[in-house]
């Protein structure tokens, strides 16, 4: 008897034994399956707060303090060198992110080239050409601080960060943060581009308060055609271009510049103007005539059908066979047009 218990203690003991490895077992797999998660799994989760993180790095970028350095190479040359330096690590961050798939030029470039000779449209108005023409400006050639070669560098550096930081970045998270959305595309354009316009509030430190607050509003503007144009191209190229060109111009007469005058008069501001409104209605039109394809859409849509016929009692393939495809037609207006037509048809046998 001594030795029966004996034996079902030993086995007891045996099966905790085998229990408590189990779970041992079960929590090495589980520690081992986070550790092999790699970084896009770890940020994905945590999107948002990363986006914000990223704003943060630009801000500290932009205010950083290389007086040292300017008196060593020049203005344009030690801001251009901190940003590229900046750059450079977004790009070793972005390589782990997504293999630096968005420096790659593909077909979509030649799909979507109406959006990107918009960008280019703006950005070639946005140069001196009718101050130039009406002899309110003179290129007067390289002075002060800089030169062609410094100035062509520090415009592509600007250029370059803040396309890494809120189009590759910053809207590639938001649109993670924003997947389950219906309208993600939408909220992740408008949020990176007030957050490329709001960065711009930096410049109060040494432009006049309504020059910054009109670029604040333009750059909002921008940043939502850029941010489409990367959206449909999955590419920066373009941005980047389309960006450098746009700075190359709007400096062009300014403190780094190579001539003197106004930039602005009113004819140039008018038709800047209606170059931008006319790009930002075409940009949005596509944007939206594209999004209504996505499967995102068409399931809300589905949905949406599906609910409304049930309160109708209307069969939902007999709506669909009206436009199978058509997401635009409003889906109150077809059940009231089959409703219609099921009233007709009761009217016509009561009359037989």
């Amino acid at each position: 008897m001594d030795n029966d218990n004996n034996n079902f203690k030993e086995s007891e003991h045996k099966a905790e034994f085998s229990n408590t490895n189990s779970y041992d077992n079960a929590g090495s797999n589980a520690n081992s399956a986070v550790k092999k998660r790699n970084i896009k799994a770890i940020i994905d989760a945590r999107s948002f707060r990363f986006s914000w993180v990223f704003f943060l790095i630009f801000v500290l970028c932009a205010t950083l303090p290389i007086g040292f350095l300017e008196r060593g190479i020049g203005v344009l040359n030690a801001q251009a060198l901190v940003r590229l330096i900046f750059s450079i690590g977004i790009i070793v961050f972005l390589f782990f992110y997504n293999k630096c798939s968005f420096f790659k030029v593909n077909k979509l470039h030649l799909k979507y080239i109406d959006l990107i000779f918009c960008a280019i449209a703006i950005a070639i108005f946005n140069f001196p050409i009718f101050a130039l023409g009406m002899g309110d400006a003179t290129i007067t050639g390289a002075t002060g601080r800089g030169h062609v070669a410094s100035y062509i560098f520090w415009t592509l550096s600007v250029s370059l960060i803040e396309e890494l930081v809120f189009r590759g970045i910053i809207f590639t998270l938001l649109l993670v943060t924003f997947k389950k959305e219906k309208h993600r595309v939408i909220y992740a354009v408008l949020l990176s581009s007030a957050m490329f316009g709001i960065v711009h509030l930096l410049n109060l430190f040494s432009m006049p308060a309504p020059a910054v607050l009109m670029q604040v509003g333009y750059t909002f503007l921008l940043g939502m055609l850029w941010a489409i144009i990367f959206y449909f191209t999955k590419s920066l190229v373009p941005v980047i271009v389309a960006h450098a060109l746009f700075n190359t111009g709007g400096f062009l007469l300014s403190q780094y510049g190579f001539g003197r005058g106004y930039h602005w008069n009113g004819v140039a501001i008018g038709v800047f103007v209606a170059v931008c409104v006319l790009a930002g209605l075409w940009s949005a039109f596509r944007l939206v005539r594209y999004l209504r394809t996505t499967p995102e859409y068409l399931k809300s849509n589905n949905a949406k059908t599906e609910q409304a016929c049930g309160e109708a009692e209307i069969d939902a393939n007999e709506l669909r066979e009206l436009d199978c495809v058509d997401t635009d037609v409003d889906v109150d207006a077809k059940i009231e047009y089959l409703q219609d037509n099921l009233n007709n048809e009761s009217d016509n046998e009561f009359i037989d």
